[in-house]
């Protein structure tokens, strides 16, 4: 049987939305774990929770007498899973995880899990969401193409997909990437996961005297294992792929208070 030892909070957003930072600045308290790689072996057992449910009649009440016996056996693969990564890291107070992909099954993952999970969720312009996308996309000795542009355009709004889940009401909070590090941002995020020792000044002090070279992959950053720093590193957006997200992300855009321009 699983123990349920500890509170999860889980960190989401869009891939390159500062879900890494946001993750390494909760880690900075000492009620929760130090900052390590995403969970991502976990987000197939959510997925495969809501595909057994969609295929409910036709599959899968072959194999369990109710949902409820359903829903609890996922519950219970779930639980070892986060209890073996709270394990790896020593049992902290609040488990801090993040994989910017389990975002859209933030719902679900609630459902399985029940009160031991919290979300939190980073929401970054889109023109810049895309812009840092284009450059893992070149990374891979690609180019950047209007389909391309659309695709990750949609991708974007499939991301947040979860913010008006009912699911979530209550245990979930949305932050903008731009804002981390105004103290009315961070007092909300503070009072949220109950870490009243957040700091930013210590954001990845424990890794920032370590080389560079582990973050070379196409994914990494220089803003990794490196002081706090929030200002853009690319040049903008080109016009033409701007034109092409606006129609798709400008709800979102007016939501959260960004220029469409």
């Amino acid at each position: 049987m699983t123990s349920d030892t500890s509170d999860i909070l889980f960190v989401g957003g869009a891939p390159r939305s500062g879900t890494t930072v946001l993750h390494a600045l909760l880690c900075t308290s000492a009620r929760t774990c130090r900052y390590h790689p995403e969970v991502s072996f976990i987000r197939p057992l959510v997925e495969t929770y809501v595909h057994g449910l969609s295929t409910w009649d036709a599959h899968t009440h072959a194999f369990f007498e109710k949902k409820a016996h359903f829903h609890h056996h996922m519950r219970r693969m779930t639980s070892w899973a986060f209890d073996h990564v709270s394990t790896v890291l020593k049992n902290p107070q609040l488990l801090c995880v993040k994989d910017p992909c389990m975002t859209p099954f933030f719902g679900a993952l609630r459902e399985i899990m029940g009160q031991r999970i919290r979300t939190v969720t980073s929401v970054r312009h889109p023109y810049d969401v895309l812009r840092s996308r284009q450059t893992v996309i070149e990374r891979h000795g690609q180019g950047m193409t209007e389909a391309m542009a659309d695709k990750l355009a949609r991708e974007y709004v499939t991301m947040y997909r979860h913010l008006d889940d009912p699911r979530l009401e209550g245990c979930s909070l949305v932050l903008r990437y731009e804002d981390l590090e105004q103290p009315e941002t961070l007092e909300r995020l503070r009072v949220f996961t109950g870490l009243d020792d957040l700091s930013p000044d210590e954001i990845w002090a424990e890794t920032r005297a370590r080389s560079s070279d582990a973050d070379q992959s196409a994914w990494g950053s220089p803003k990794y294992h490196a002081a706090l720093d929030l200002r853009p590193r690319h040049t903008p957006l080109d016009p033409r792929w701007r034109d092409i997200a606006r129609p798709i992300c400008g709800p979102l855009m007016a939501q959260f208070g960004y220029d469409p321009a």
